[in-house]
């Protein structure tokens, strides 16, 4: 082994040394050749420095923080609920904390500055009684059991109590147990599995632990099933009693997954220990839309919305329905934070969608509706609605509309036509990057389906006819789009949903300990509905499409304003398609750039967006030229003058020893209307007393930069205006600064990075050196 081993080492010592050196040599050759690989690098070009800024802020720490934090912490927020309110206070903080204000024109009609649109009046939110329980610290999410009913259920009449609880894993036990085990207390316990969804029979277990003394009762929801396709089970609440004595004591209905942790946490050793608990248990609850909004540059009246419902449904946590697309909102309004628009830029979190959308139907018909506040202001509505499943299969993003024609095809609106753009173009960028995750639809980057009235773009575009206003018709509304992530099975319709949709399995990280199964098509174990690849895609495309619908129609350029020279500007995405200069259409170049060459001429600009938005630029364009001032070989100043204007600034002359007796001239005077670039030269006369040891050359008059006849010993006249100036006041200057600037070059002396680049070669030749000497020695002893 250690011959072989030797023998190897022979080899490289003896080919080694000059490959290395070769290979060493090559690199300093070309180490300034940057080497990158196919990724977003390649593609930047695709969009502008500030959409780049745009995406690289896109933050997916803060998205996953955000995601986490409500997972830990508050759980399902059905709306009406203390969790709803948790989670309501929680993202207004991050709002708040991002520096936006409320959109007071709407959260101020209550009379309170804060960012909620509060919802007080809302038969769905009403009929529920709000309902937690409360363990060592960690509020958990539930439900009562009446929804319209209180004819018998009155446990909402003690709103809130507290008291040591006591734990039955059985119903039957509970209901058997001895009057003097739980009098007084919380009774925990499980409810059947085989209690039917619209059964009663949890009241008559309620009214034997009341006659036993008990304060409150909390059922854990019975555990889930899984479906052969890896679909986890839905959880209901209990429906309202309409028979039977009164219940006067709380009765709430908390989630599986929520009762396996309290239980959890009073279980040690097999033995179930006690704590104090608290129930609340209300009636009239009320919800709260959430709006915040990010002013423009410059005063508008224009405005673009983003928003996403906040709230989910019972028994799930709802990671994907909605959480994803909640903090997405975030996420984007973090983002959007340093970059300026032109228009304003709404951030809603909508309550109570999973009611039948009543948040959005609320801020749509008491502020959008009214006087045509919506269509006369509003640009465009992008929503977001489970953002981020992680089923493999949901791989396509899929339009969902709420309108379709004659013939029930479904119809896509202009702001569907944006976000599209915006997807085509950053799958391009990302260059399958997300390939695990993205794939394209049937026909384009996305696909176009018709879902009718399933989320809060339905009620913004004013297709539901909100709370008893007008149904409008395609095209008549806000335009508005939701996008979703589809299947790619391929069958001419994209599914719903995933498997877990408004199921226990809609969960950021299934628990390690509960049942392992695979969802359709998967084949690794389910770990949870949320893809942090998928939230990131959307959270990019719905960026760019808020940008490029509130951004500044053309930078570069401003109405009324004067510009000197050739005159670039660059025209946001959305208006590209429909610019003109002088009433002609152009053609832009790739990065939506437009040059107007100068020609001492007024030009307007318009540019017309995709929903018909018109910007007008009126500009005026000079020619300008240079007028270069040299004296003793040096560039004093450079002047920029606009075609036919005088250049008034003209530079002192600097003093050279040995010319002093004699003030030195320009040998141009008259700068009156400069027509064409320049250069002026300094004229400099000798000292008459100059000793044989100064610097002043045999004829005692010349120029900065050589010696012209002593013909005069005035200062000739000469025009900035007449041809050839600069050939007839100076004959030989022309060519002399350029033979000088030519020779100033050669000898320029070397700079650090010259230096550097010799140091190396010289290294790497010291090391080609060493090796073979080694090799050399090797092979003599060999």
């Amino acid at each position: 082994m250690t011959s072989v081993h030797l023998h190897k080492q022979n080899r490289f010592t003896r080919w080694g040394a000059p490959l290395l050196s070769a290979l060493l040599a090559l690199s300093l050759l070309f180490g300034s050749i940057s080497v990158t690989f196919a990724d977003e690098t390649d593609n930047a070009g695709i969009f502008s420095e500030t959409e780049l800024n745009l995406l690289n802020a896109i933050d997916t720490d803060f998205i996953l923080e955000n995601i986490e934090y409500v997972h830990e912490n508050i759980g399902p927020r059905v709306a009406g609920t203390p969790a709803d309110e948790a989670s309501a206070e929680y993202f207004s903080g991050v709002l708040k904390t991002l520096g936006y204000e409320p959109f007071s024109p709407a959260t101020s009609i209550d009379g309170t500055d804060d960012y909620f649109e509060t919802i007080s009046d809302s038969k769905a939110v009403n009929s529920r009684i709000g309902a937690s329980i409360t363990i060592n610290g960690r509020e958990y999410s539930a439900l009562a059991p009446a929804w319209s009913d209180t004819s018998v259920y009155k446990g909402y009449n003690t709103p809130e109590i507290s008291g040591e609880t006591v734990y039955l894993e059985s119903v039957d036990d509970a209901a058997e147990a001895e009057a003097n085990d739980i009098s007084g207390k919380i009774v925990l316990t499980n409810r059947k599995a085989e209690w039917d969804r619209n059964s009663t029979e949890y009241a008559d277990v309620a009214r034997t632990l009341q006659e036993k003394g008990a304060v409150a009762v909390v059922f854990f929801y019975s555990k889930y099933t899984v479906s052969a396709e890896g679909g986890t089970s839905r959880e209901r609440a209990f429906p309202a009693p309409t028979s039977g004595e009164e219940i006067n004591i709380p009765v709430i209905l908390a989630s599986y997954l929520d009762g396996r942790q309290i239980v959890k946490s009073l279980t040690c050793h097999d033995i179930v220990g006690s704590t104090t608990a608290t129930v609340v248990n209300r009636r009239n609850t009320h919800t709260s839309n959430i709006l915040a909004v990010k002013e423009a540059e410059t005063p508008s009246d224009k405005y673009v919305i983003v928003g996403a419902h906040r709230d989910s449904v019972f028994g799930a946590e709802g990671v994907n329905d909605n959480l994803s697309g909640t903090v997405n909102v975030l996420a984007i309004a973090k983002a959007l934070k340093s970059i300026p628009t032109d228009y304003n830029v709404i951030f809603a979190l909508w309550a109570a969608e999973e009611d039948g959308l009543v948040g959005s139907k609320y801020f749509y018909s008491e502020f959008l509706y009214p006087n045509n506040w919506g269509v006369n202001h509003v640009v465009a509505y992008y929503n977001m609605d489970m953002a981020a499943t992680s089923q493999q299969r949901n791989s396509v993003l899929t339009v969902h509309t709420p309108y379709r024609d004659e013939n029930r095809n479904p119809l896509q609106s202009t702001a569907a036509d944006v976000a599209e753009a915006q997807a085509e173009r950053y799958w391009n960028y990302t260059d399958g990057k997300f390939s695990d995750w993205w794939t394209r639809g049937p026909e384009d980057i996305l696909d176009l389906q018709y879902f009718g009235s399933c989320s809060d773009h339905a009620s913004i575009t004013g297709a539901t006819g909100a709370n008893g206003t007008e149904k409008l018709a395609f095209g008549e509304g806000i335009p508005s789009v939701y996008l979703f992530w589809g299947d790619n099975i391929g069958d001419g319709r994209n599914d719903v949903t995933e498997q877990n949709y408004h199921s226990i399995g809609d969960i950021y990280e299934w628990p390690s300990d509960e049942d392992v199964f695979t969802v359709l098509d998967e084949t690794e174990p389910y770990s949870g509905d949320y893809s942090i690849e998928r939230a990131q895609i959307l959270a990019s495309v719905f960026a760019l499409s808020v940008y490029n619908t509130a951004a500044k129609p053309v930078d570069g350029i401003e109405n009324e304003g004067t510009y000197d020279g050739d005159t670039k500007f660059t025209v946001a995405y959305n208006y590209r398609d429909n610019v003109t200069v002088d009433g002609q259409k152009v053609t832009l170049n790739n990065d939506g750039s437009y040059t107007i060459p100068a020609d001492n001429a007024q030009h307007t600009v318009t540019v017309t967006d995709i929903f018909g938005n018109t910007a007008d630029y009126t500009i005026d364009v000079y020619k300008t030229y240079t007028v270069t001032f040299i004296a003793d070989g040096k560039t004093v100043a450079q002047k920029t003058v606009r075609s036919g204007e005088a250049l008034t600034d003209i530079p002192e002359i600097p003093a050279k020893d040995g010319y002093t007796e004699t003030a030195p001239y320009w040998d141009i005077n008259d700068f009156s209307s400069i027509e064409s670039d320049l250069t002026v030269n300094a004229v400099y006369t000798a000292d008459s007393t100059a000793s044989a040891s100064t610097a002043a050359p045999t004829n005692p008059q010349e120029t900065s930069s050589t010696t012209v006849p002593d013909t005069s010993s005035t200062a000739p006249t000469a025009s900035a205006n007449s041809q050839n100036v600069s050939s007839t006041s100076a004959p030989n200057n022309s060519s002399t600064a350029s033979t000088a600037s030519a020779t100033s070059a050669t000898n320029a002396p070397k700079t650090g990075a010259d230096n550097l680049l010799f140091v190396w070669v010289a290294l790497v030749v010291a090391l080609g050196a060493a090796l073979t000497i080694v090799w050399a020695r090797k092979y003599r002893e060999k």
